[in-house]
C-alpha cells in the first residue's frame, strides 16, 4: 500500500516498486489508509509523513496498535534524525528520505 498526499510520488514509488508487487492499494491520508489496512492488510506499507487530515505518524501508530506485526516504511522529505527517530518509534521498520526513494528496492 502506498499513502501519499502527492499524485506524482505514488506514482514514483508504484514504478519503482512494479518488478517486486503486481497489486498495489493507494490512499492519499493517514486516516484512509488505517481503513485500507484493516480491509486488505498488505503486505508493505509505504507512508508518507506530512498528509493532509492525518500524518503518517499517526496513521503508522494506529495501524501498529491494531496490527503489531504490519510492515511499514516511512518515506518523507524531511530527513532529519529527530523526524526518524520520531518514524521508528511509532512503529516503522524503516525510514527512507525521498531524495532516495530507489533504496525501497533494497528493502523489498
Amino acid at each position: 500500500m502506498i499513502v501519499d498526499d502527492n499524485p506524482r510520488i505514488r506514482k514514483v514509488i508504484r514504478e519503482i516498486l512494479s518488478n517486486t508487487f503486481d497489486e498495489f492499494l493507494e490512499h492519499n491520508d493517514g486516516e484512509g489508509a488505517s481503513l485500507l489496512y484493516q480491509t486488505f492488510n498488505p503486505d508493505w506499507v509505504v507512508m508518507d509523513i506530512k498528509m493532509i487530515e492525518v500524518d503518517g505518524i499517526e496513521a503508522t501508530k494506529e495501524i501498529i496498535k491494531k496490527h503489531p506485526a504490519a510492515k511499514i516504511v516511512i518515506v518523507s522529505h524531511f530527513a532529519d534524525k529527530e523526524t526518524q527517530n520520531e518514524a521508528l518509534m511509532a512503529g516503522a521498520k524503516l525510514f527512507i528520505s525521498k531524495e532516495n526513494l530507489t533504496e525501497l528496492t533494497e528493502v523489498f
